[in-house]
C-alpha cells in the first residue's frame, strides 16, 4: 500500500531517521545479542526500506555478504543514496516478491505490515523468502495504536486486517514462524518482534 503526502513526509524526515537509530534499530539488535543471534557477513533484507535509511544501518552493522532492500513506492527509490557495491534496492511487492525461495539468513521490517491490505500474505512472502532456522525482526503498532494514527494523523491505513496481538501472534506461528522475544517499545501498542522459522 502506498503512503499517502501526510506519511510519506513523517516516514523521510531527520526525527524519523534519529528514532530509527536510536530507538528501533538499537531494539532490534539487543534482541539478536539475548538470544546469542548473530547476522555479521550473512545475506540480509529490508524489507519495505524507503528511502534507503535503514539500509545504511544494516551495512554498517552487520556487514554483510549481500544486503537486498525494496519498497513498492517509486517516489521512495529516488531517495535511496547509491548503495555500497553488495547492496541491491528494487521495486517490489512485499505480497510478491520476484525472488528465490529460501535465500536470506535475517529479515528486518521496520513497521510495514500494518500498511498492507492483507498482511497475512506479507508475512507469508517473507517467510517463503526466509532459510529455515533464518530470523525476522519486525516492529509493528497493533489495532488500537493503528486507529490512534488514523484517527488523529490522518494516515491512511488500511480498514480491514489490523491486529491485535494475540491474533498477530497465533496467525505468524501459523505460517511457521517461532516467537524468540518481544519487546515493547514505549508502550504496549508498539512492539518490536524477533522470529524464527521453522
Amino acid at each position: 500500500m502506498r503512503l499517502n503526502r501526510l506519511e510519506f513526509l513523517a516516514m523521510n524526515n531527520g526525527p524519523r531517521r534519529l528514532h530509527m537509530r536510536l530507538v528501533e534499530f538499537r531494539i532490534f539488535k539487543n534482541l539478536l545479542r539475548r538470544k546469542n543471534i548473530c547476522l555479521h557477513g550473512k545475506i540480509l533484507l529490508d524489507a519495505a526500506c524507503g528511502s534507503g535509511y535503514s539500509l545504511k544501518l544494516l551495512e554498517k552493522a552487520f556487514q554483510p555478504e549481500r544486503l537486498f532492500g525494496f519498497d513498492i513506492m517509486p517516489e521512495q527509490a529516488k531517495l535511496v543514496d547509491r548503495p555500497a557495491k553488495n547492496t541491491y534496492f528494487f521495486l517490489g511487492d512485499i505480497t510478491r516478491l520476484a525472488l528465490a525461495d529460501a535465500i536470506f539468513d535475517g529479515i528486518f521490517a521496520f513497521g510495514i505490515l500494518h500498511h498492507i491490505d492483507d498482511w497475512i500474505a506479507g508475512a507469508q512472502e517473507l517467510h517463503r523468502v526466509l532459510k529455515p532456522g533464518g530470523v525476522l525482526l519486525i516492529e509493528e503498532p497493533n489495532r488500537p495504536a493503528v486507529e490512534f494514527f488514523h484517527r488523529y494523523f490522518r494516515f491512511d491505513f488500511p480498514k480491514k486486517n489490523r491486529f491485535d496481538w494475540p491474533d498477530f501472534e497465533l496467525k505468524m506461528a501459523q505460517i511457521g514462524f517461532k516467537k524468540l522475544h518481544h519487546t515493547k517499545i514505549y508502550c504496549d501498542c508498539l512492539r518490536a518482534y524477533l522470529w524464527r522459522k521453522i
